[in-house]
């Protein structure tokens, strides 16, 4: 979850959805998600004003990824996308949503 997505706006539940229609299956969740979701610290000036503490905070995130065994690890954030990257570990990918919604459109078409 995106911090700003899931405590500011609400919208926990929208990115669950899109995942559900495009992939018929229930999508993974992270051990803190929702309104308890673990910011990847990429929000903000973080990167800019603690970059090491923004790293850690995004390899957090790649920590619970790995023990809840997820191999495809999405955001609907750009910047959570790219500092996840950035810190990510063998056997996971780390993409964008909108990745995922491209593959799909692709196979319908």
């Amino acid at each position: 979850d995106s911090c700003h997505m899931a405590r500011h706006c609400g919208a926990a539940d929208t990115p669950r959805e899109v995942l559900r229609r495009i992939t018929d299956t229930q999508p993974l969740e992270l051990a803190l998600c929702r309104d308890s979701t673990d910011c990847c610290g990429a929000g903000g000036a973080f990167t800019k004003t603690s970059p090491e503490s923004a790293r850690n905070a995004a390899r957090r995130i790649v920590a619970q990824a790995q023990e809840r065994g997820i191999e495809r690890l999405l955001s609907f954030s750009p910047e959570c996308v790219t500092l996840l990257q950035d810190v990510v570990s063998d056997g996971i990918v780390v993409e964008h949503g909108i990745t995922l919604m491209n593959e799909a459109l692709r196979r319908s078409a």
